[in-house]
């Protein structure tokens, strides 16, 4: 067991968590749809259950799942430094995402600092995805699951967030008067 990615995890998913439940609370959430509605909307919801379903399925194989495996040439050992590294920086990224987005619809335009944590976020599950992709020495049906996991959360947060997302986002918050 990898006990540390374990609470990287689980400790760095609490601010993203947070995060978003304080975003969900804030009147101009809902300028963070973007071009988000229809058909689109339905894929990208889909995308994201599927995402979140990736995310801990590949922490499951990080944590428990590579005991007796390898990542590349790494045993789980010598890759958890690693894992903890990337997991980091994705979960941080993750949480900032609310506090940027809000800042930008406040301000009334798309920030460097937004398209930087959107493509950092997407960069970092790219090398998750790697990671999951490069896992070696488990069964056929985890080896798979793996590659499909890391492919969807890299896809996700690739192509519909850090490029349709912030394409289509349109921070023009406009404050209702009482």
């Amino acid at each position: 067991m990898n006990i540390n990615l374990f609470y990287v995890i689980l400790l760095g998913g609490i601010p993203v968590l947070c995060s978003y439940y304080v975003l969900s609370q804030q009147s101009e959430a809902k300028q963070l749809w973007g071009g988000l509605s229809g058909w689109v909307f339905n894929a990208w919801l889909a995308s994201m259950l599927l995402t979140v379903a990736s995310y801990f399925y590949l922490a499951y194989m990080f944590v428990w799942g590579i005991d007796d495996a390898y990542v590349f040439e790494w045993s789980a050992s010598e890759i958890e430094p690693w894992l903890c590294s990337l997991y980091v920086v994705f979960l941080g990224s993750a949480s900032q995402f609310a506090y940027f987005s809000l800042m930008d619809i406040k301000n009334k335009k798309k920030s460097l600092y937004l398209l930087i944590n959107l493509w950092t976020t997407a960069f970092a599950s790219l090398l998750i995805a790697a990671s999951a992709i490069a896992i070696n020495g488990v069964s056929d049906v985890h080896n798979s699951l793996s590659i499909i996991a890391g492919f969807v959360l890299a896809f996700h947060h690739i192509f519909f967030d850090a490029i349709y997302w912030m394409t289509t986002f349109e921070p023009k918050y406009t404050q209702i008067s009482n």
